[in-house]
């Protein structure tokens, strides 16, 4: 209820200016009347403002009496202290007393509810209790916990009937080899789930890890062996890519193929245009002339062969008019006249020779390639009788390398070619299967990291 204070009624001067009045006609007279009325007004003032403070003190005072908890007396505790009165037209003192008395008042009205109460409440809760603890007395204790889940609100303190139980159970050995059952199950569920969701686990070790961890808690096989039996593919499943994980691997794979295309189209226009100096089939001939007879000794053994023991070289000394006839040594004379006219052709490009030949020529070490004598010799062959004309070798010599100059540079363009193109390709293949791989490796320890996390 809040504090209300009643107006004192203004002060009433008609009477006073009366006697002014006459005073100011008769002023020894006048001071007397106007002693006495003053003196009337000043108790007539002083009456009210004690009625008032009366009736103000005895609200608040009814105020103080109608709090019903410490919280709202509380509450209004600077109300009613000194600092609060001071100034007002109040009995101080009497309103702090009533609200320290009241303090006391709350207290003993608040206990005398609460003893009241807990009598009630006590009757309420004595037959769950009863009920609860004559199944624990029966050993019954899925029935027991099964009641106090549905009663477990309806009484404040379970805690003695809960110790009775589980003091029960201990001394019951079928419920307890229940118990211990259902914690083993349950703690081997747990393992797996820890093990199969753990970082360092891997489709080849969760197995041992699984069957060590059982092992060391002392969970006996029957129940661990679903664990273990279903553990790889489980943990196969949970890492396994997902479509938008293989979609990606396989979209960077494809960039690569494509990259891999115009690699090939380049190369091949590049060919294209080198065809035009060199065909195919005068490039492969070459190839396989060149790495098979790269020196002057695997071109000469070559010749000598097919010289044949029935032809001999005859001459007292070299011109190009002599020519191979029957004889047992045709191949050793057929050899030593390939070196002659090599020497002597050789000597000739260093004196004569083109820029060209001669920087060919230093290429290959001062001697004419073995494939070029091979090629020349293939041009030769032999005449009618079967003989072998060393002047003939020696012209289709000239002509062979001379063939040789001009075709070299197209020849080693094509080869450039061909070695440019397998270092791009292998260079490529192997970017490809850096990043396809890296791409992989990635998503699967992502999916991995979002498998582990996945059982926090």
């Amino acid at each position: 209820m809040p504090i209300t204070w009643k107006n004192i009624s203004a002060a009433d001067f008609s009477s006073g200016n009366a006697l002014m009045k006459a005073g100011a006609e008769t002023f020894t007279g006048g001071l007397d009347a106007l002693g006495r009325a003053a003196q009337t007004y000043g108790d007539q003032q002083q009456d009210q403002r004690i009625a008032v403070r009366a009736d103000n003190t005895q609200n608040l005072v009814d105020q103080i009496n109608q709090m019903k908890n410490m919280d709202n007396y509380n509450n209004q505790a600077d109300q009613f202290g000194l600092p609060a009165l001071s100034g007002q037209n109040v009995d101080a003192s009497k309103i702090m007393s009533a609200y320290a008395g009241r303090e006391q008042g709350i207290q003993a009205e608040d206990t005398a509810r609460f003893n009241h109460s807990e009598m009630l409440l006590g009757r309420a809760e004595k037959p769950i209790l009863d009920q609860y603890n004559a199944l624990v007395a029966d050993n019954n204790h899925a029935g027991a916990q099964t009641y106090y889940e549905a009663n477990k609100d309806k009484v404040r303190d379970w805690s003695n009937a809960l110790n009775s139980a589980e003091t029960a159970k201990r001394d019951d050995k079928k419920f307890n080899d229940t118990e211990t059952l259902k914690t083993q199950t349950v703690n081997a569920g747990n393992i797996f789930t820890d093990i199969l969701h753990a970082p360092g686990t891997t489709e080849g070790n969760i197995q041992s890890a699984l069957q060590k961890k059982f092992d060391k808690e002392g969970i006996p096989q029957s129940v661990v062996e679903q664990y273990i039996a279903t553990a790889r593919e489980q943990y196969k499943a949970g890492t396994a890519l997902t479509d938008v994980d293989n979609q990606a691997i396989s979209s960077l794979g494809a960039e690569f193929d494509q990259k891999t295309v115009g690699v090939n189209a380049h190369f091949d226009a590049l060919l294209d245009d080198n065809r035009t100096r060199i065909t195919d089939d005068e490039f492969d001939n070459y190839k396989k002339d060149s790495d098979s007879f790269s020196t002057q000794s695997q071109a000469i053994d070559y010749i000598g062969a097919r010289s044949g023991e029935s032809h001999m070289l005859t001459w007292d000394t070299y011109t190009p008019n002599y020519y191979v006839t029957d004889g047992v040594n045709g191949a050793e004379n057929a050899a030593e006249a390939v070196e002659i006219v090599s020497e002597d052709y050789q000597r000739e490009l260093e004196d004569t020779g083109s820029t060209a030949q001669k920087g060919l020529l230093a290429q290959t070490g001062g001697q004419i390639p073995g494939f070029v004598l091979k090629r020349a010799f293939d041009r030769t062959g032999t005449d009618e009788s079967g003989q072998w004309k060393v002047s003939v070798f020696h012209a289709a010599l000239k002509k062979e390398w001379t063939n040789y100059v001009n075709r070299y540079g197209a020849i080693q363009i094509r080869e450039q070619i061909d070695q440019d193109r397998k270092i791009a390709l292998n260079s490529l293949g192997k970017e490809k299967l850096q990043q396809v791989s890296s791409l992989s490796n990635q998503l699967r320890n992502n999916q991995k990291s979002r498998f582990s996390n996945s059982a926090k």
